[in-house]
């Protein structure tokens, strides 16, 4: 089985963290960690001592594996200017190293990459990209033959806030374009004796963009191909690393080799600046994956995803506790196969002294309860809705580090939940568990610093979530405005507050006509969406571009890869 974990946290050096700076945590900061081009040797060097002491730990909670990042700065290619060759050289002479220190602690190396990246190739010129890829590989096997495979992403590119001389872009829109890619690859993999790990992640852009949970997608791409070499990764449900998801009924299609990706620093869910324990849902996903003979292993994000200012890196001087945990009763839960609560135990005997084992559990027992109710809405997460090939998320009210209040997204909240009255109800008394953690904390000898940050935050979601579900008056406005403002006084560091409009009222026919148009309760498509769509939705795109820029939180054109390549 394979228990690999991502290695992205040591290459987090202190001084490209500039307090209050939003990072991009989705993969390594190649821009900020060089000097004219180059990798410092200095740099290097940092990058190297912490990798040693991030390899000893990860290896002795029991990860066998390493994903880290990225073909694109390790392989060599032709083509590549003098500039360039000059980079990879610098590049090898770090990862020469970091691989020693990984075959030293006994963990595979697998390196991510996206399918398509310049200079060595022009954006939508798939097959070039194929072409690169086969020889950028050929030349990692060579270089490097202790590699032992690939991970490759293909439904993502990165962040439009990503600068630098090797960035990725989305060269495969078609099933046909990605079934040659596959093609091309297994022969190289199958010579090398490689794994081609192919991530089903996308985000709903161009005609591949659901295959992370469209059966006839699926099984267009997959249906024939050779099963020896190729490992097919899926995130635990059809939608990113949220809660409310059923397990992803696809990872049990076919007879392909299968690993599921599981995140423990939770980028919806604070990053792990307070408890959000993930034990029980796990547990519950490992029951059902163990019974199948084509699961593998997990891949477990300890690091990798979103964007915050909050620069916590985990098992380096700067962790989190709570990501930590999450981390290692993972690992229990699914290599040990525990329940959450006796991973919690193992991981108490190694760490705690003094206090119950029983005030660990309840402590975490009662994160995992005001994360589903308070940080979540219930009702409306219940749902499974769609727009054109993506899932919609089952939280839409914050995404990263930043709190959403505006008038577009309360309508949608409001048209999906049926009962307002109660979910504002059945939030409104839980604060009293936070205030328990805080004294249960206290007892284990864990500082409270972190869960008073909770209860203040949360203090602000229970009246955020008034405006969404409940009446929207001008005494209701002055409170939430009063309280955001001491918020960001108090917390200058915490969660952003994204307000926009926060007086208007959408009228209500306009939104429901518009919501019944673009979203459904089912992933099946309507006709519609086949013929309609994607000329309407091709002439739109400039407003739509427009209005996501003055209407609605700067996250949706800033960040990842914009809100307007849904569109494509």
């Amino acid at each position: 089985m394979l228990y690999i974990i991502d290695a992205l946290s040591p290459f987090f050096i202190s001084r490209i963290l500039r307090p209050g700076q939003v990072v991009n945590w989705s993969k390594v900061p190649f821009g900020l960690i060089e000097r004219n081009g180059l990798l410092p040797s200095i740099t290097a060097d940092q990058i190297v001592k912490r990798f040693e002491s991030y390899s000893q730990k990860v290896s002795s909670i029991g990860c066998n594996a390493l994903s880290i990042d990225d073909l694109a700065h390790i392989a060599d290619y032709p083509d590549y200017s003098k500039g360039i060759h000059q980079k990879i050289q610098s590049y090898r002479i770090l990862y020469d190293c970091i691989f020693s220190s990984a075959e030293k602690h006994k963990l595979d190396i697998f390196i991510n990459t996206d399918a398509s990246f310049t200079p060595c190739t022009i954006a939508g010129n798939y097959k070039q990209s194929i072409n690169a890829m086969v020889i950028l590989c050929r030349d990692l096997f060579v270089k490097y033959p202790s590699v032992k495979g690939i991970i490759v992403r293909i439904g993502e590119c990165d962040g439009v806030d990503v600068r630098g001389d090797l960035s990725s872009a989305l060269a495969f829109r078609t099933i046909k374009q990605t079934r040659e890619l596959l093609l091309a690859l297994l022969p190289l993999f199958r010579t090398y004796n490689k794994l081609l790990i192919f991530r089903t992640w996308t985000v709903g852009v161009f005609e591949i963009g659901d295959l992370m949970w469209n059966k006839t997608t699926y099984d267009k791409l997959f249906s024939g191909l050779a099963f020896d070499n190729l490992v097919i990764s899926h995130k635990y449900g059809d939608s990113d690393f949220f809660r409310y998801l059923k397990l992803n009924s696809l990872i049990f299609r076919g007879e392909h080799k299968k690993i599921v990706e599981f995140q423990t620093r939770r980028e919806y869910e604070g990053f792990g600046e307070f408890p959000s324990f993930t034990g029980y849902d796990y547990e519950q996903y490992a029951r059902l994956l163990e019974k199948h003979n084509t699961f593998i292993g997990i891949h477990i994000w300890c690091q990798t995803g979103g964007w915050s200012k909050f620069h916590n890196c985990t098992y380096m001087p700067n962790s989190s506790l709570w990501n930590e945990i999450n981390t290692e009763t993972t690992i229990d839960i699914f290599k040990k196969r525990m329940s959450a609560e006796d991973a919690v135990l193992s991981l108490y005997q190694r760490r705690f002294n003094g206090a119950s084992t029983d005030k660990l559990i309840h402590l975490l027992k009662l994160s995992d309860l005001v994360i589903k109710k308070i940080w979540y809405i219930t009702d409306y997460s219940n749902n499974a809705l769609y727009f054109r090939r993506l899932r919609i998320p089952p939280m839409m009210w914050i995404f990263w580090d930043t709190i959403i209040i505006n008038p577009i997204v309360r309508r949608l909240i409001r048209k999906f939940t049926v009962d307002k009255k109660a979910m504002i109800e059945e939030a409104s008394g839980l604060l009293t568990c936070i205030t328990t953690m805080k004294s249960l904390a206290l007892e284990l000898g864990i500082p409270s610093k972190s869960i008073d940050f909770q209860y203040e935050t949360f203090r602000l979601l229970l009246i955020i979530r008034k405006y969404y579900l409940g009446e929207l008056t001008d005494e209701l406005v002055e409170i939430l405005q009063k309280t955001i403002g001491h918020y960001t006084k108090q917390y200058s560091e915490g969660l952003c507050v994204a307000m926009t409009d926060v007086n208007r009222k959408t009228k209500k026919k306009i939104p429901d006509l518009f919501f019944n148009l673009i979203v459904r309760k089912r992933p099946e498509y309507r006709l519609m969406e086949k013929k309609l769509y994607t000329v309407v939705l091709f002439t739109i795109r400039p407003l739509v571009k427009y209005l996501t820029k003055k209407k609605m939180t700067p996250i949706a054109s800033e960040r990842a890869m914009g809100f307007d390549t849904l569109l494509k």
